[in-house]
């Protein structure tokens, strides 16, 4: 018959002694908490990175799964070991990157050159050159959340990836809040031309 390793039992009941001084915000509880995740963010990143094979990705779920850990402590309840927890939790985070990943390789950077955006607008010959004065002029007259994502997706040439994640958006809020800010720019540029041209 297997009998249980001493040693672990003895390891595995001083680790919940620590979880139950955490969860009552005991004074230095957080500093409890990160003797504890020192024990099992080796494992933990292994496991990241056995699931995601790229070391970058490990390093951010596991980040992120502890990040997490933290604020659920209180739902721990030891009905399995601390690191059986950590790991699930981990998985999930994996599984959650994995499907964030495969949803932008499935939607492709479609939108126009500013330059095509404006002929198809009606408004030709302009350039995203900086000494465009008509474009910097309407750029200064559109909201500012319009302006930013202008600036970082035409003239910092971001992808629509890149400006999601400098706004802290998600792709989508990104897609949308760039297809306004072009509306917003022609809507802004076509009587101004019409004026100049008068």
């Amino acid at each position: 018959m297997h009998k249980k390793n001493p040693e672990n039992a003895l390891k595995r009941a001083q680790e919940q002694r620590l979880i139950v001084r955490i969860q009552a915000r005991e004074a230095g509880w957080k500093t409890l908490f990160g003797q504890l995740v020192r024990e099992h963010i080796q494992a933990v990143h292994g496991r990241c990175l056995a699931y995601l094979k790229n070391a970058d990705d490990a390093a951010d779920a596991t980040q992120e799964a502890l990040f997490r850990a933290f604020r659920a402590i209180d739902r721990f309840r030891g009905d399995a070991s601390l690191r059986t927890w950590l790991f699930a939790i981990a998985d999930n985070e994996c599984h959650t990157l994995v499907r964030k990943r495969a949803r932008y390789q499935l939607e492709p950077d479609l939108e126009p050159p500013l330059e095509t955006l404006l002929v198809v607008h009606d408004i030709p010959g302009l350039n995203t050159d900086d000494d465009s004065e008509l474009v910097q002029w309407a750029l200064q007259r559109i909201g500012p959340h319009n302006r930013d994502v202008l600036q970082l997706r035409y003239f910092a040439d971001l992808s629509i990836n890149e400006v999601a994640a400098t706004l802290g958006i998600g792709l989508s809020a990104a897609k949308m809040r760039l297809y306004r800010a072009q509306q917003q720019l022609a809507d802004v540029i076509s009587p101004a031309q019409v004026e100049h041209a008068a």
